[in-house]
């Protein structure tokens, strides 16, 4: 009935698996125990609905077994009592309609499938299974209590009136389709569940079962979102949170709020079994506990109103009403001393709030009728908000305010109206059923600071207080209405079955809760010889073909090109940096050669969208001026058509970027990436890698297949044409696959005699006269010297300067204005690569004064990026830019602009393929943590036949690539504008607004794509 979100890989969550569906276990084995209790207990009233024959008997029986079996096998030998439960609540959902919605409720609570969905994927039926349950069930119980009519009153009518509107309202959104997907998977649902609380709970009997479900499963939410919190590190600074849909550690409060009332009064009533006054002392009291560390300021302000009313209203004399308020006030006080958040955080997130709260009010006034749309607000955020602080997927962060914002002052009136029609029924019948009152009082409060509207609890205590109220009619047969409601389902589901398509521009990509804005059609601009990013984000019912096409069906325009890539998931089990989203991550992007895409095999999380990447190449000869064209989304029934409109400026990038990237490939890790073992396609592989990285912008270093050795009927030359494997000759891989201004390695002798190791150096010599290479070849010699290295480093220089006078030397180094100064060495060295921590928070920091005095001198000077940017042992987030891929895009982006400010000569990133090595032990798709970080020193994704779509061995490039020749591209601008004689006076401005320092810079991608199109179009019109 509910949407089901699946699972993350949590480690934590994978690690105390076992314990939380023990705790699933317990709280529904003692659901169980109390429901035959009170069956037994009130059996008279069982009897009459409880079809007695042999068959019948059987039949249940036999149902019971045939259920425990398959869960039993699909659970496996320890989880056999949970399968057994699961049987059990099967065969006496079939007895009573309220035992059904009870167990039903549970697992709504209690959620299993978001526990183990990995390993145990035959959970996620139980929702569906217990819905369909529930609705049979009360169908026959209507049947055998011959009370087949509905029951209908005001709240009915405003519900119904309500949930109409809002689905109105998913017209005027772009996603049409998209929304009413979200539509039919949230409120829809709550809707039909009210409904079957609302006539089929029709006694006492029904409710005591509703009411003690909610009590159970409040427990075991509880305990279960304790665990977590006591088996956190950093216990002091934890908030309290459950997973999936209750993980915010405010939404699980409010649930407390609500479920509260129902444990303390059933505590009190006299003739509550003894296990169900157990179950209420242990929830009463684990609530607290939860509330004390879930910290949330609007749950603690309405149990302090539900309390205080509570016992103001249960005594009838003032003296007494004054205790109890002071006794509110006593539970207050401690449960407040456990906000150990910081007055800034408090100070933001009340700030934030009133500017959600406003944004609502705009974005009504604005569209008085049905607001932004069902589902509309995070998307519209930005466009109507006055200010704003916090990124990320944003909400109203009120109930009241998000039906404002979504459904327009119609819908927000029948929501406020629901809400006040239960606060008003439920006060009228409080003597008899004071939970009722108190519970819509206090979850009315909690709800006011939390986007509620939609979620499901409301909806089953407005059920329960409508069941309850008696305040009703018959009308229609019940049946009637259940046939429309489902006809209605099936007439509007094949609307969710049409593709619903947007786009975003550039390689800002979702990650966590956030989603970049997506418009519906597509704006670009760029220089010849760019390529430029996009994303799709799209639903469809099915697959789809993509295609790049003129408005009038014909292919693209000479000089345009555009691919797409699929964007399916990666896990993470661990954070790169402090406070890193941990779960699925989109990084690896597949190619879809021929444009076909079926969403479906994408989609890696519980969202109604999946995402496409796409990049479009403008050739460096295609004239300057606007091109229009579509991207065309078709499926077999229905067609979509994403309009791109293309400016094109008269710059053309130029082949050796401004700020160039040298980054390591193995080719053995390659091979073993690609095979787990050596085979005869590494040199064919290290030429279809490096070509990769040739069109990302990316030059190899130390990628050799195999070492040249000396030839000794040549003079020592080397030779460059030996094979390893085929396609494996130094001459291939390096020479002919490097661009001609490009830097070339020559690698180190392996081993042998002082003696042989200077024939080898004398071979390198001869080789960069043979090829042209005078000036461009170097030795990446030493990485990072300690300080007692730097004697046997200058040996070592010496040595290569004296045979190989033309061959540049490179050495990475950290903490260099430590090191001993070596004038002789200083002479020798000729490219100098500090860590980028070395710069810390200045751009002129003194550390790097000998670096700079070097440079002057004409030795090079470039910089690289090292796991110290995000905590090589730990994460330690220094702030400096990181291509872990659990950062967002911008960290990439920033890079070109920090760097051009050091006025470097290169840069290097150590490794593109660093997971490969332990394939098949650890895959490259399933795990990239090393040093600390999600990706660190590995790029790219071995592609395998048989494996994503793939028919052949090939590298699949990762979004962090994508990210940097975007990046790459930045730099061209950057150096275009710096080099103008008259530089305009915003361009500086607004370069130093956004980076400070290498620390120091804004986290806003948009920021730096708005300041590269102003220099775009500044440079055309030039």
């Amino acid at each position: 009935m509910i949407g089901i979100e699946r699972s993350l890989a949590d480690p934590a969550l994978a690690a105390a698996a076992p314990v939380l569906l023990g705790v699933v276990s317990v709280i529904l084995g003692l659901y169980l125990a109390f429901s035959m209790l009170a069956a037994f207990r009130f059996g008279s009233d069982f009897a009459a609905l409880i079809p007695r024959s042999r068959g019948v008997e059987l039949l249940w029986f036999s149902g019971l077994i045939v259920v425990w079996a398959i869960f039993g096998y699909s659970l496996g030998v320890d989880e056999s009592f949970l399968a057994l439960e699961i049987a059990l609540a099967l065969v006496l959902s079939i007895i009573h309609p309220a035992l059904a919605i009870g167990f039903f409720v549970i697992f709504l609570f209690l959620r299993p499938w978001e526990i183990s969905a990995d390993q145990m994927p035959i959970l996620a039926v139980l929702p569906r299974l217990y819905a369909i349950l529930a609705i049979l069930s009360s169908i026959l119980y209507l049947h055998r209590s011959r009370a087949f009519n509905l029951r209908l009153g005001l709240p009915v009518f405003l519900l119904l009136g309500f949930a109409f509107w809002v689905f109105l309202s998913t017209f005027i959104r772009g996603d049409a389709a998209s929304a009413q997907g979200v539509y039919f998977d949230v409120l829809f649902k709550s809707v039909v569940l009210f409904l079957l609380i609302s006539q089929v709970i029709r006694d006492e009997i029904g409710l005591g079962f509703l009411e003690s479900a909610l009590i159970f499963a409040s427990l075991g939410l509880s305990a279960i979102s304790i665990y977590r919190t006591l088996s956190t590190p950093d216990l002091h600074a934890a908030r309290i949170g459950s997973f999936g849909l209750l993980a915010d550690p405010n939404d699980i409060s409010a649930v407390m709020i609500l479920i509260f009332p129902f444990a303390f009064y059933s505590l009190r009533k006299k003739d509550s079994p003894a296990l169900l006054r157990l179950i209420c002392a242990l929830t009463l009291l684990s609530s607290l506990i939860l509330l004390y560390f879930a910290k949330s300021r609007g749950a603690l302000l309405a149990l302090l109103v539900t309390v205080a009313a509570m016992f103001v209203l249960s005594f009838k004399s003032k003296g007494r009403a004054i205790l109890g308020a002071a006794l509110a006030l006593a539970l207050f006080l401690p449960l407040s001393a456990g906000f150990h958040r910081s007055e800034a955080d408090l100070a933001e997130s009340s700030e934030s709030r009133l500017i959600y709260w406003k944004t609502s009010g705009i974005m009504a006034l604005k569209s008085p009728l049905f607001g932004v749309g069902f589902g509309g607000y995070p998307e519209n955020f930005e466009r109507y908000a006055p200010a704003f602080i916090e990124s990320g997927v944003r909400t109203a962060h009120s109930s009241w305010f998000l039906a404002l914002a979504e459904s327009g002052f119609v819908g927000f009136g029948l929501f406020v109206s629901l809400y006040l029609w239960a606060l008003s029924a439920s006060w009228k019948i409080r003597e008899k059923f004071p939970e009722l009152f108190f519970s819509t009082l206090g979850y009315g409060i909690a709800m006011s600071f939390l986007s509620h509207t939609y979620a499901i609890y409301f909806y089953i205590l407005l059920g329960i207080v409508f069941a309850a109220s008696r305040k009703f009619r018959a009308a229609v047969p019940l049946l009637l209405l259940l046939c429309a409601l489902a006809g209605f389902h099936a007439g509007v589901a094949r609307a969710g079955d049409d593709i619903a398509v947007e786009v975003v521009r550039g390689g800002d990509k979702p990650i966590g809760r956030f989603i970049p804005s997506a418009q519906d059609k597509l704006i670009l601009k760029g220089s010849r010889g760019e390529t430029l990013n996009f994303q799709i984000k799209l639903r469809a019912g099915g697959c789809v073909k993509l295609a790049f096409q003129t408005k009038a069906g014909k292919t693209a325009p000479h000089g345009l090109g555009a691919r797409f890539y699929e964007m399916p998931y990666v896990r993470t089990a661990n954070p790169s940096f402090q406070g890193a989203y941990v779960g699925s991550h989109h990084d690896p992007l597949p190619p879809l050669d021929d444009g076909a895409f079926c969403p479906d095999l994408a989609r890696g999380a519980a969202q109604p969208w999946s995402w496409v990447w796409g990049e479009l190449r403008i050739d460096p000869a295609l004239p300057p001026g606007d091109y229009e064209a579509v991207i065309s989304v078709k499926s077999v029934e229905s067609e979509r058509e994403i309009p791109v409109q293309l400016r094109v400026w008269k710059m053309i990038i130029p082949e050796e970027p401004a700020i160039p990237l040298y980054a390591e490939y193995s080719s053995w890790y390659g091979v073993l990436g690609h095979f787990g073992h050596a085979h005869a396609m590494e040199g064919k592989l290290s030429q279809a890698y490096q070509r990769e990285m040739r069109e990302h912008r990316i030059f190899p270093v130390k990628s050799w297949v195999k070492v040249p050795k000396t030839r000794g009927d040549a003079g020592g030359a080397l030779d460059l044409d030996d094979l390893a494997e085929v396609h494996s000759s130094f001459r291939e891989v390096i020479l002919d696959s490097r661009p001609a201004w490009c830097l070339i390695d020559f690698p180190k002798p392996i081993g042998g005699t002082a003696a042989e190791q200077a024939r080898y150096w004398q071979g390198v010599d001869q080789a960069i006269s043979g090829a042209g290479l005078k000036g461009k070849a170097f030795v990446y010699l030493w990485d990072e010297p300690k300080r007692d290295d730097y004697r046997a480093l200058l040996s070592l220089a010496k040595e290569v300067k004296k045979q190989a006078p033309d061959l540049k030397i490179l050495v990475t180094t950290s903490g260099y204005d430590r090191a001993p100064r070596m004038p002789e060495l200083e002479k020798l060295i000729d490219i100098y690569v500090p860590v980028l921590n070395d710069w810390g928070v200045d751009f002129n920091n003194p550390k790097m004064r000998r670096y700079r005095f070097l440079q002057d001198q004409g030795k090079q000077l470039w910089t690289y990026l090292s796991c110290m940017s995000h905590g090589c042992e730990g994460p330690v987030d220094s702030g400096l830019p990181d291509w872990v891929l659990d950062r967002p895009s911008v960290w990439i982006r920033v890079m070109p602009w920090v760097l051009s400010r050091m006025n470097l000569n290169g840069f290097l990133y150590y490794d593109v393929d660093y997971a490969y090595q332990f394939y098949p032990k650890k895959d490259p798709w399933t795990d990239l943590w090393y040093f600390s970080g999600n990706g660190d020193g590995t790029l790219f994704y071995p592609g395998r036949p048989g494996e994503h779509g793939l028919k052949e061995h090939r590298p699949i490039d990762s979004i962090r690539v994508k990210l940097w020749r975007e990046a790459s591209f930045d730099a061209e601008y950057i150096r275009w504008m710096e080099q103008l004689h008259t530089t305009p006076s915003w361009w500086k401005a607004q370069y130093d607004t956004l980076v400070k320092s290498p620390q120091d810079w804004s986290k806003s991608y948009d920021a730096y794509q708005a300041l590269r199109d102003q220099a775009g179009e500044y440079l055309n019109a030039r």
